[in-house]
């Protein structure tokens, strides 16, 4: 077989499943087989918007399935059979046959961990996009200790805004990993999910006066660091009326205008997850270079992330299966453009 199905970025922000040829692996990837894959909410906004890629690119970031083929100057991490899952950077124009809503990807060897037999594949591929944005939260831009390199000081305080997205699950749970105590927002449905991850705390976030007093009422002024997985609205303002006098630290999914970082003792750090893969590559009409630190981060976190998922130390997100394979992928980008996606993530079984 030479050719495959792939759901493609086409003009006027729309995609289609065409038939396309099984792309080239290069130096440091492996050719997998796909299983699943997972829909990101950004995935709707780089269609919708134009931000990202352009008629023909691949599109889609998480993925989970089987080793087909190892390309050349791979470590031997990984072998022909292996279940796998990671993140893979789709719609960007740099790498456009890369993309996880296709039925072969190749993908990065430092991107990628192994899967344990006890966990299907098919829920495994909602874990590729929020592990690695987390992981770059809490131990990269917040700089954390990873697991098994010790822990933070007694008492100190993480704010998770958001703490029922994809993101600010993995988050917290990495956080308590490194000794961490959590408070959260999110909304009262969501308040048990967030517990049971970890979060000592969580309160209503839509009376945003009386979500900074609930805040403070357990972190006094004690609170340094912050997640913010929202980024937008009143986010900001929640968060930095909760940061310490002494100053502080938040680190955002989107960059925050300036009129709104209205607080010059407190590091507003953005993440950045399209770097994860090592490559360069454009967004919103910039163009970014690769950056070798991140890749080097997501190198050192990815093996150690896989002994947690091995050792039953990380609790895996709920998921929903989109009928209809590769075609349902539309009915996905329907349902989160209607706002019908909840907490539970939105996956597509090939």
């Amino acid at each position: 077989m030479t050719t495959m199905k792939a759901v493609k970025h086409q003009p006027q922000g729309s995609i289609s499943v065409v038939e396309v040829p099984i792309p080239d692996i290069k130096e440091g990837q492996y050719l997998v087989k796909t299983v699943a894959a997972a829909h990101n909410p950004i995935d709707n906004s780089i269609i919708d918007y134009s931000l990202a890629g352009g008629p023909g690119s691949s599109v889609g970031f998480d993925f989970a399935g089987i080793i087909e083929r190892t390309g050349l100057g791979t470590s031997g991490r990984f072998s022909p059979g292996d279940r796998v899952a990671g993140m893979v950077h789709g719609c960007n124009t740099h790498t456009p046959t890369e993309g996880a809503y296709q039925e072969y990807i190749p993908a990065e060897e430092h991107v990628m961990w192994k899967v344990p037999d006890n966990i299907d594949l098919i829920q495994a591929s909602a874990l590729g996009a929020a592990v690695v944005t987390a992981a770059l939260s809490v131990h990269h831009l917040l700089k954390f200790p990873v697991p098994g390199e010790g822990k933070v000081e007694e008492g100190t305080w993480l704010l998770v805004y958001g703490g029922s997205s994809s993101v600010s699950q993995a988050v917290i749970q990495f956080a308590k990993l490194a000794g961490l105590r959590i408070v959260a927002t999110a909304s009262k449905r969501n308040h048990e999910l967030v517990k049971g991850l970890g979060a000592e705390y969580v309160f209503e976030y839509k009376d945003t006066d009386e979500c900074i007093k609930n805040i403070k009422s357990v972190v006094g002024d004690d609170l340094r660091y912050a997640h913010d997985s929202i980024s937008e609205g009143d986010s900001t303002r929640i968060v930095l009326d909760c940061i310490s006098t002494k100053g502080g630290k938040v680190a955002c999914t989107i960059p925050i205008p300036p009129e709104k970082a209205t607080r010059k003792d407190v590091e507003m750090l953005t993440l950045d997850a399209f770097a994860a893969p090592g490559k360069a590559y454009s967004f919103m009409g910039n163009d970014y270079p690769a950056s070798l630190p991140i890749k080097e981060f997501i190198k050192k976190f990815t093996p150690i992330f896989e002994k947690l998922l091995a050792e039953g130390k990380f609790k895996l997100q709920g998921i929903r299966v989109i009928p209809g394979g590769l075609e349902g992928v539309k009915d996905g980008f329907a349902e989160v453009k209607a706002g019908k996606a909840n907490q539970l993530k939105l996956v597509y079984a090939l």
